[in-house]
């Protein structure tokens, strides 16, 4: 008979992952990503704070090959390729044969070919564009994408119905953003804050043609960033007149943050493109983090989510007059705007934090490891590299 004395309690050992991410280390999806797994695993870092992009890749390819070559990228029980991750997917998948989890948070494909209009349907970066999602999609043990319509788009478009791909929602690193302030004093204007990327599916045309309706109503909107369209966003402002916008340029999330903590209403996107209808977006999430009102446009991927006039407003894609005529009910009902603030705000709480977020992680990684393993919540050791935490993402 064994002796009861000379028996140990197994234990499952914590696993650990690798976790790959191109874009910069404090970016939204690849921050509260790589906050949340120490939680659960042991973590093995490649990333790289380069400011350019081709300078990250080539940083993260050269110390993956360097741990392949000296046995530490073997090490891992799975890799997790966090966001941007098609680029660097095949190098990954060249080097390791363990399971790999992607981050397929949007198609390069149709953000290329059919949101910014960017590659023409056939050409040599549309099929590359193609080729990099549909290989990764194949390829994966795992995928995240951050809505339900996204996984529906990916499989049916890139002929992977038998791929595993689940909804991770995109969350909002809420640590430090405080919240917004009491109601607007009688007579000073009703703040309304953009801030955003200018790429088509925001819409950002789509506000100004609002607030060129709003002129005499005492209503001040600031438009915070730079990209694609703004150029015309800003020649729409002086064709409509529409003096009550303020475009504020690029600045620092910092100052995001503080003007986002002084605005009495945030805004959404508004855009008519495909691919608008299938996201929600991140200035969504750090609006509900900060219990700021939030108008956006209405969608099926909204749907999964948001309810109009319970946790948010919602608008039609590309109608100026309805966002107009919502954002003056906003203005004349600010207690009941107040309400739906608050609730906007648990609902992240509730249901897409950044611990839900890991919660989620936990047991969706989990289910691609073999043996299964249920950890409990620990403090990693890896030194984290220095982030922005609690910051709006442009």
């Amino acid at each position: 008979m064994p002796n009861p004395l000379l028996q140990v309690k197994a234990v499952n050992p914590v696993k650990q992952i690798a976790f790959i991410a191109t874009r910069e280390p404090e970016y939204s999806r690849v921050s509260i990503i790589r906050k949340e797994l120490p939680r659960y695993f042991r973590v093995d870092e490649f990333l790289s704070s380069q400011s350019r992009y081709p300078l990250r890749l080539i940083a993260i390819a050269c110390r993956l090959l360097w741990a392949w070559a000296t046995g530490r990228l073997k090490k891992n029980d799975a890799v997790f390729v966090g966001f941007f991750a098609q680029p660097i997917f095949p190098l990954v998948r060249l080097l390791y044969r363990g399971p790999i989890i992607a981050d397929a948070y949007f198609s390069i494909y149709d953000t290329m070919v059919h949101d910014k209009c960017k590659a023409k349907e056939g050409s040599l970066i549309a099929r590359l564009c193609f080729w990099l999602d549909q290989h990764m999609l194949r390829h994966a043990r795992l995928c995240f994408t951050d809505t339900n319509q996204h996984v529906d788009y990916l499989r049916k478009t890139f002929d992977t119905a038998d791929a595993d791909i689940r909804r991770l929602w995109i969350s909002a690193d809420n640590r430090g953003l405080g919240t917004r302030p009491p109601a607007p004093i009688a007579g000073e204007p009703f703040e309304v804050l953009f801030w955003g990327g200018f790429i088509p599916l925001q819409g950002a045309d789509t506000i100004v043609r609002a607030a060129a309706q709003l002129k005499a109503e005492n209503v001040h909107f600031t438009i915070i960033g730079s990209g694609q369209t703004l150029a015309r966003c800003l020649e729409l402002r002086q064709n409509l007149d529409a003096d009550n916008v303020n475009f504020a340029g690029w600045k620092r999330p910092r100052y995001i943050a503080e003007k986002a903590r002084q605005a009495h209403l945030a805004l959404g996107i508004f855009g008519t493109t495909a691919k608008a209808g299938r996201v929600i977006p991140n200035k969504a999430y750090e609006a509900m983090a900060m219990g700021i009102p939030l108008i956006t446009r209405t969608s099926a991927a909204a749907d999964e989510l948001l309810q109009d006039g319970v946790d948010c407003l919602l608008v039609k894609p590309g109608d100026p007059e309805e966002l107009a005529s919502r954002i003056l009910w906003a203005r004349d009902h600010y207690d009941e705007l107040l309400e739906i603030g608050q609730r906007g705000q648990q609902l992240f709480d509730r249901s897409c934090s950044p611990a839900e977020v890991g919660n989620i992680l936990h047991h969706d990684v989990n289910s691609v490891l073999s043996p299964r393993v249920d950890p409990e919540p620990q403090t990693t050791t890896t030194e984290p590299q220095t982030t922005t935490a609690g910051v709006p993402s442009v």
